[in-house]
């Protein structure tokens, strides 16, 4: 079977011990209850709904798309109601930050929101957002010691290439290949394997996510920093999985649908997503056969199944929830947001978050632990990484 895409028309809580729930698949949403509700993400969906069931009601967990009917029709940009009031899902890194940026007061456009000619958007102001799901870091012009939102890294994901089953197989890119293929759309050759991306005439289509999506935005920066070339695409033919630049439907990220109609596309997928969707602990499979292939002759995953995600993969990206700074007010912690996600002292456990302490759910679900080393430069539960100064009015 495969996923269609389809754009639908558009607390105080005290503070208790953090357990690890048991792992079972997420679920698509949350039910309504959790103090802090946030959106975003695609990449982390499924890991931050089992933080949410081990956080005792502090988070409420919205994903970034639904899946619905049989064969499955992803929806995105379909209504939900958050705190009382309907907005449009956010789908990505991006969206999920701009909305929680309009629910802190900052106006900023958010035009996926209108749907069916109708604005959806969240309320400036309305504080119906406590977080955003993020698996890319802010753009380092935004990065300031006195930026409005804080993100705060609570796992390791790794990112590698996917293809049908059999296509390309036991070929193995640099990421220096990879940039010639992404960013130069130049030949390749591997072996006796030539891979030519050229729009039209050549034997390989190259796809990113779509547009907003913090695994789009890693992968740029990764493979192709000056900019992704024109044979690069986000969207494709819903009959034949050709790239088109209009129409179709949006290459949505760790959704194997494209490879599984096009066997000569290749498109970046998040290592844990596919790893939990293998093992059954996401919300759904949506691999649709897609099979991850090696960078630099390194494996994307141990095992064969159950799988865990390789930590020595070259190619790694810590995953964040984004939260707004204005709520991290030093110890003792005295809010929902310091409960659930900071950590004043990484590497201790006095005053860990549940986004930290349940580490069966981060592992669970294809993730990596942070080291909970000060020395580190990435620890879970650190509140050192701020963003966007001069965001609210």
């Amino acid at each position: 079977m495969r996923a269609t895409f389809v754009k639908c028309a558009g607390i105080a809580l005290a503070a208790t011990a953090m357990v690890g729930a048991a792992m079972v698949p997420a679920q698509a949403d949350p039910p309504p209850t959790g103090a802090l509700s946030g959106t975003g993400s695609d990449t982390t969906q499924d890991v931050v709904q089992a933080l949410s069931a081990g956080s005792s009601g502090l988070i409420e967990n919205w994903h970034a798309s639904r899946e619905v009917g049989t064969p499955p029709v992803t929806v995105i940009h379909d209504p939900i109601v958050v705190k009382g009031v309907t907005i449009t899902r956010p789908n990505g890194s991006s969206e999920g930050r701009d909305a929680l940026f309009r629910s802190m007061g900052a106006n900023v456009t958010t035009s996926w929101a209108v749907q069916g000619g109708v604005d959806r958007s969240v309320p400036v102001g309305s504080g119906i957002l406590g977080f955003a799901r993020s698996s890319s870091q802010p753009p380092s012009a935004e990065v300031s010691a006195s930026g409005d939102v804080t993100y705060i890294p609570f796992a390791l994901d790794a990112v590698s290439w996917a293809t049908a089953p059999g296509a390309l197989s036991g070929v193995s890119l640099t990421v220096a290949q990879l940039n010639s293929l992404y960013e130069d759309c130049a030949t390749v050759t591997v072996g006796a394997t030539t891979l030519n991306p050229s729009q039209p005439g050549g034997n390989v289509d190259l796809f990113a996510p779509q547009s907003g999506s913090g695994t789009r935005s890693f992968w740029q920066t990764t493979v192709a920093p000056a900019g992704f070339g024109p044979c690069v695409f986000d969207r494709y033919n819903t009959t034949t999985g050709q790239p088109v630049t209009t129409g179709g439907s949006i290459n949505q990220e760790h959704d194997g649908t494209v490879t599984s109609l096009n066997a000569t596309a290749i498109t970046p997928y998040s290592i844990a997503q596919w790893v939990a969707q293998a093992n059954g602990t996401a919300s759904s499979d949506r691999r649709h056969g897609a099979v991850l292939h090696q960078i630099a002759g390194v494996n994307a995953t141990n095992g064969t199944g159950p799988f865990t995600t390789n930590p020595n993969f070259p190619v790694t990206r810590p995953v964040f929830n984004i939260v707004p700074t204005a709520q991290l007010n030093g110890l003792p912690k005295n809010n929902n947001t310091e409960f659930a996600f900071w950590d004043p002292t990484p590497g201790t456990t006095a005053d860990a978050p549940p986004t930290c302490t349940n580490t069966s759910a981060i592992t669970s679900l294809g993730f990596i632990l942070l080291t909970a080393n000060p020395t580190d430069p990435w620890n879970c539960g650190d509140a050192a990484l701020r963003a966007y100064p001069n965001l609210l009015p």
